[in-house]
């Protein structure tokens, strides 16, 4: 934050979406990084597979950071010695594949995870043409990976990521005293076969009538809240 904090101006409303920083003084938009990824882990080693290779992107980013936490929690809390050399760095590059890949292989890892969407398609790409099946976990950026065998997909809310920060830095230009938010968002683990099906054009936003109260501010409505400062107002949300 510091690098770029120079080139703000302080009346200038920033929203800063699906990246953070340490103790920044704005408002950020985000996914939850580490918790798909945990998840995606213990299922691959709930199957079996107790030697994972994983596959990170851009080592200083903060979703890489968050998903790599996610995957070493994961492997803590099954007992399992993780080894540096299944953590491999693709830098979210197509030219880095074949090497992430090829020393995984090396490795005798029986599973993969791949990190990103930037990724994902590269690494389909290069197991269909060495001929390797491996389980592999995959983000889902890219429909063409609706054809590639997969363990499992990480679903994010790409969509609603945007529709929510376009508020929210609407918001902070109307009012840029308002309070700092941080807003994170939930991505999802999708797996073939499960017997729990989602799919993103019949998702929707739970907005039960109890929940919403009138944003005489901004229009539309808000949640109703619990507390107003300290007045108890009755509600169901603190924010």
């Amino acid at each position: 934050y510091e690098n770029i904090v120079g080139f703000l101006s302080p009346n200038l409303p920033v929203l800063f979406i699906d990246r953070k920083f340490d103790n920044m003084p704005a408002c950020s938009a985000t996914i939850a990084n580490a918790e798909p990824i945990y998840q995606a882990t213990k299922e691959l080693i709930q199957a079996g597979h107790t030697r994972v290779g994983y596959i990170a992107g851009i080592p200083h980013l903060s979703t890489t950071k968050e998903r790599l936490q996610g995957y070493l929690d994961a492997l803590h809390d099954a007992d399992i010695a993780m080894q540096e050399s299944w953590i491999v760095y693709g830098h979210s590059a197509e030219t880095a594949i074949e090497r992430c890949v090829n020393q995984l292989i090396h490795e005798k890892c029986t599973a993969i995870i791949v990190s990103n969407g930037a990724m994902s398609l590269h690494v389909a790409n290069y197991l269909y043409r060495i001929g390797e099946i491996l389980p592999t976990v995959y983000f889902d950026d890219d429909y063409k990976l609706d054809m590639a065998p997969r363990f499992a997909t990480i679903s994010q809310p790409s969509f609603e990521l945007g529709r929510i920060s376009a508020e929210q830095i609407l918001r902070l230009i109307k009012d840029p005293a308002q309070d700092i938010n941080h807003i994170i968002l939930s991505g999802s683990l999708l797996m073939p076969g499960s017997p729990l099906y989602t799919a993103e054009e019949k998702a929707d936003v739970f907005r039960a009538p109890f929940l919403l109260t009138e944003d005489r501010k901004y229009g539309d409505e808000q949640p109703f809240r619990t507390y107003y400062g300290m007045k108890y107002q009755g509600g169901y949300s603190d924010h």
